[in-house]
């Protein structure tokens, strides 16, 4: 069963982090938000920092 770690970032953009069951990172979800608050996109990165998806809700 893998694990979530949710957390604001530096950026103000919200991010969750899930971990394999060895505690190995497997991917980044960040929500970005336009200058407003409001929500933009969502982005995906693999655990080597490469974006992988990106989607709306």
């Amino acid at each position: 069963m893998s694990k979530r770690y949710d957390f604001t970032a530096w950026d103000n953009s919200d991010r969750s982090e899930f971990y394999d069951d060895d505690g190995n990172l497997e991917t980044t979800w960040v929500d970005r938000y336009h200058w407003d608050g409001t929500y933009s996109h969502t982005v995906v990165y693999n655990a080597d920092d490469e974006k992988i998806d990106s989607f709306i809700k």
